[in-house]
């Protein structure tokens, strides 16, 4: 539905320009977490092997609860790989999950996911509330982002954390061979830049993952952000009134409906009481009760909008019309010549 090129809403604005595009604020976090899981490999990577130890264990339940003994740790992987009881293919694939959680890799990322899924849970809590307005969104959004965007000064912090979970100090690229090109004699490029593993993680998983988080977070906020100038009236008459505030949504939201609502009409034909608690104009309603037994649907609608439209119809010349219909519809027949 979000795609505005060829998406669902690109059809619909196809048809209506008018539409307007909200996204769901109960779901919309959920979107932009599962799109940050999968904008880097590592990330993509540290999710694929905490859905597979979810499956190791749970498929299991001695496995179950040794898992829930020994949480904190990976002894429950090593008790699992000495038992004899157990399968070599159980086994291997056991040893690769202690593997990886004993990597820093892994420590850093469990470590840098837990503070943004705990914020995001936080406020999504609080964006599925009923009774939340346009500007309380604007505001969850602004500070999460905020947030969010104050962990890219946190890494060493976050490392520190890593390393004292995992018992790990040097990264996976620090403990591979590096990979040399093969230098050629005229090639005058032949220092290639060294990088470590601690800046290559930084470069390629940290920042990637802040960066997706920020980007997802600022779209949907400026998409709040527009439909609060022209809609942001609404709410403020039902909480403490801002004079400026409202007087400026109003004037967008009548630049933004200017063919379809006219203020001088509009109050015109409301009426001041509704006993019967149907909502509708009073104009709309005499035509309802007056022509309800030979008005279709289609007839009525036009009817309801040259009486409401009463000012802009009488400025009209429309006696071709009525001749033209009169000679259609006429019965008369001419017998002489």
């Amino acid at each position: 539905m979000s795609g505005q090129y060829s998406g669902l809403q690109a059809r619909i604005k196809s048809l209506n320009p008018l539409a307007d595009y909200v996204p769901c604020a109960g779901h919309s976090l959920n979107l932009v977490g599962t799109f940050s899981a999968e904008c880097c490999t590592n990330s993509v990577k540290f999710f694929d092997m905490i859905q597979k130890i979810y499956n190791f264990f749970s498929s299991s339940t001695s496995r179950w609860g040794l898992l829930k003994e020994h949480i904190e740790n990976v002894k429950a992987c090593n008790l699992i790989e000495t038992n004899k009881t157990e399968t070599a293919a159980c086994k291997l694939q056991v040893k690769a999950i202690a593997k990886y959680l004993k990597s820093l890799e892994f420590g850093i990322m469990i470590c840098m996911w837990n503070k943004i899924l705990n914020r995001f849970n936080a406020t999504n809590l609080k964006l599925q509330s009923v009774n939340i307005d346009m500007e309380t969104v604007i505001q969850l959004y602004t500070s999460l982002e905020n947030y969010i965007d104050s962990l890219r000064a946190t890494f060493d912090d976050i490392e520190k954390d890593g390393i004292n979970l995992t018992k790990e100090k040097l990264y996976k690229k620090d403990t591979t061979r590096m990979i040399k090109r093969k230098v050629i004699f005229d090639d005058e490029d032949n220092d290639e830049e060294f990088v470590s593993g601690k800046m290559y993680f930084k470069r390629n998983t940290f920042f990637v993952i802040i960066d997706s988080l920020i980007s997802c977070l600022r779209t949907r906020k400026e998409t709040y952000t527009n439909h609060s100038k022209i809609y942001g009236c609404i709410p403020c008459l039902f909480k403490q009134p801002n004079i400026n505030l409202i007087s400026e949504s109003c004037i967008n939201l009548a630049n933004r409906f200017s063919s379809d609502i006219e203020g001088g009409n509009l109050l015109k034909d409301e009426s001041l009481t509704n006993c019967s608690g149907e909502h509708s104009f009073s104009a709309l309603k005499r035509i309802k009760n007056c022509l309800r037994s030979t008005t279709t649907s289609t007839r009525l609608n036009a009817l309801s909008i040259l009486n409401i439209e009463n000012e802009l119809l009488q400025s009209l010349d429309y006696s071709d019309i009525i001749t033209e219909f009169a000679t259609r519809k006429s019965r008369k027949t001419t017998f002489f010549s």
